[in-house]
């Protein structure tokens, strides 16, 4: 499916199985730009919502999170980028890091 073993279970995922359920989805609507995503409490990820006007400069700053659910071992987030809609281009991406 093209994702690393460790990007699979720090999103919560079987790494053994392909399949696109519970992976991130991005969404445009009145509110702006968002994407949600799973978060596994059991991995030592560190999560990182950023946006962009070009693809090129990333910033954390103009994005809100927050927690929609979730249970003992796995949360659903949910990040809005909180830029004006009158821009005409607009990206949103999440990053994990893991540290040593």
């Amino acid at each position: 499916d093209g994702l690393t073993n460790g990007i699979e279970y720090a999103l919560g995922l079987n790494p053994l199985a392909a399949s696109p359920e519970g992976l991130p989805v991005v969404a445009w609507d009145s509110e702006g730009l968002s994407v949600t995503y799973r978060r596994n409490l059991l991995s030592n990820a560190e999560w990182i919502v950023e946006a962009s006007d070009n693809l090129q400069t990333w910033t954390s700053a103009t994005v809100l999170e927050s927690r929609l659910s979730g249970d003992a071992q796995v949360e659903t987030w949910l990040a809005r980028d909180t830029t004006s809609l009158a821009r005409t281009r607009r990206y949103i991406r999440i990053r994990a890091t893991f540290p040593n």
